[in-house]
């Protein structure tokens, strides 16, 4: 009986052997990603009751110096509508902010799954933003009740997010985050 149950699993491991499928892609060092993402429930529209416009689109470029370490930059892109609280005073004063955001990222990456990555990281980044008075609210100049029509800050975040190769070259993923949106989701691929 031990023999046949020997024998057995010795011949289910030589048929699963022979399916095996190599993985789609491995990532390690030397490789650079380009990505393009959809940030889903954008911060400021959560935050200020906003109406979201276009939500925030975000391109990143990443190379992996090694199979756990990659060196980054990214850009977002959004827009959105509402009364945020931006001491005006006025309740009815309705505004269009536009951001952009552009920073460089740092991962810490965990590669040892078969065309899978795991990731963690911060980000570092300078947020633009560009505020417009909507043409049916009261005017408010530069300065008035401490309103101003642009400004720069800089931004920092961390994430977490997780990657899978589906073709050699071609990978989705998803993201947690606290940059403009707590989740984005996209495509990637390999140059």
């Amino acid at each position: 009986m031990l023999i046949f149950t020997l024998l057995f699993s010795l011949s289910s491991m030589a048929l699963d052997a022979q399916n095996f499928k190599k993985p789609n892609r491995k990532f390690r060092a030397g490789q650079t990603d380009l990505q393009i993402g959809n940030g889903l429930l954008p911060l400021a529209g959560l935050l200020n009751d906003a109406t979201v416009i276009l939500p925030p689109l975000t391109l990143r470029l990443g190379y992996f110096f090694s199979k756990n370490f990659s060196l980054g930059t990214a850009y977002t892109f959004s827009s959105m509508e509402g009364n945020p609280n931006l001491e005006v005073g006025d309740p009815s004063v309705r505004i269009r902010l536009v951001s952009h955001l552009a920073g460089i990222r740092a991962a810490a990456h965990f590669t040892e799954l078969p065309n899978a990555d795991l990731y963690g990281g911060c980000m570092l980044g300078v947020y633009f933003q560009r505020f417009h008075i909507l043409s049916d609210s009261p005017s408010y100049p530069e300065g008035s009740q401490g309103f101003r029509h642009a400004r720069t800050t800089l931004s920092y975040s961390a994430f977490l997010g997780a990657r899978y190769a589906f073709l050699r070259k071609w990978s989705v993923f998803g993201e947690l985050g606290f940059s403009t949106a707590l989740a984005t989701v996209g495509i990637g691929r390999m140059l």
